[in-house]
């Protein structure tokens, strides 16, 4: 009888141990997520004294602070005559190669586990995979030839690395891919912390970005915590021409692969093809979001595709001495559009003034311009201005009818 109360005690003592246990597991999870949360404000924080520093004073003695989005850059003036004319088959070459370089930094983590030991030195281990390989389920293993790893952080649950890798990416314009990385802690043998997966194919504008990742589980039982910050840019294997010349080449439109290949929508910037008896541009033109300047007099253009007005960073246009006998209306869209040359054309009375121009000469420099077209516009703007004015009654009476026709009286 004795022995079974002993039993009794035992059990009902061992659940309690266990109680506690887990009591203290969840205090210790909650004060490392409050332990994490304080070390994102201080984060925010000091990149928010970083952009405070980063203000400037204006003329009349206030502060400002200075344009943190992207603004376009000035463009450059090009002597495309001055240029030496590229072969046809060396712009194939670069154009067709879809391969990237990852420039990867590694720059801090916050709130990571600690170790067995109480403290915890971590190193990343990185590869680039299909995206649909499930690698993530095991380990990745440091020794394969196409792994990646960075340097030991100091032993904290608040790291930073601050390491810049070069990793090769097969392929863009094919295979999805993606970027696995995986933290150990090399102190406690290599136990491991968590991983982030990283989609590639959405990086490869050459734009660097940086971002917070939240460490993943790779099993249930895992005890992962914190996130880590990465820098990304994806830069073409080899160099990509920024400037193209085409001179005296007959063809009768561009060949695609000028603009439908993979670096090239990111990385050229300029392009001029001239004396190459070229009737039309093609649509896929748009794709070269980073052009700058399109210098395509001396051909046969009969027109020019709506889709031009895609190039937002389009600023120099030359299509004079063409066939051109109108203009698309899109183009009055391009507001970053500062010369215009249209000279030599075909526009005459009975095609009248593209419906472009009044939008366009607001902001940019159009040369080409027909004697005529200033004093059409002037009447057309008084004409439409004349239209304007107060409704006289009878305008006010029919409004009315048609309100309460709608029953909105």
């Amino acid at each position: 009888m004795a022995d079974k109360k002993k039993d009794r005690r035992s059990m009902f003592g061992g659940k309690k141990i266990k109680k506690e246990e887990a009591l203290d597991e969840e205090q210790e999870r909650q004060r490392r997520i409050k332990q994490l949360e304080d070390a994102r404000r201080a984060d925010r924080q000091a990149q928010s004294k970083h952009e405070i520093s980063r203000t400037t004073t204006d003329a009349s003695g206030s502060v400002s602070p200075r344009a943190n989005k992207i603004e376009l850059e000035e463009f450059e003036k090009i002597d495309f005559d001055a240029l030496s004319a590229l072969a046809l088959a060396d712009i194939k070459m670069f154009s067709l190669n879809s391969n990237g370089v990852l420039e990867l930094g590694i720059v801090k983590a916050l709130g990571l586990p600690p170790g067995k030991s109480g403290s915890v030195s971590a190193v990343c281990s990185c590869i680039v995979c299909p995206a649909a390989c499930k690698d993530h389920e095991k380990k990745i293993n440091p020794k394969k030839a196409e792994v990646i790893t960075s340097s030991c952080a100091a032993s904290n649950e608040n790291p930073e690395w601050g390491d810049t890798l070069e990793i090769p990416v097969p392929s863009l314009n094919g295979t999805e891919s993606k970027l696995l990385m995986e933290l150990h802690d090399q102190e406690n043998k290599g136990e491991f912390i968590g991983f982030v997966e990283v989609p590639l194919n959405n990086l490869g504008d050459t734009v660097q970005r940086e971002e917070w990742f939240p460490l993943q589980r790779r099993k249930k039982k895992d005890r992962v915590n914190g996130e880590i910050m990465l820098r990304t840019r994806i830069m073409p294997e080899k160099r990509v021409e920024p400037t193209i010349v085409l001179r005296a080449e007959k063809f009768p439109t561009v060949p695609s692969f000028i603009y439908s290949g993979y670096w090239s929508e990111h990385c050229v910037k300029h392009v001029s093809i001239t004396d190459c008896a070229i009737t039309s541009l093609p649509e896929g033109f748009a794709k070269l979001s980073g052009l700058q300047s399109l210098i395509l007099h001396s051909n046969q253009l009969m027109k020019l595709p709506g889709t031009i007005a895609k190039i937002f960073s389009l600023r120099i246009l030359d299509i004079h001495n063409n066939k051109l006998k109108k203009l698309p209306t899109e183009m009055g869209r391009m507001k970053n559009l500062r010369e215009l040359n249209i000279a030599d054309n075909l526009f005459d009375r009975d095609t009248g003034v593209p419906d472009c121009i009044p939008v366009l000469q607001k902001t940019c420099n159009i040369v080409g311009k027909l004697d005529w077209w200033d004093e059409w516009l002037e009447e057309h703007v008084q004409e439409v201005e004349g239209g304007e004015g107060e409704p006289d009654e009878a305008e006010i009476a029919a409004a009315m009818e048609r309100m309460k026709s709608l029953g909105m009286t």
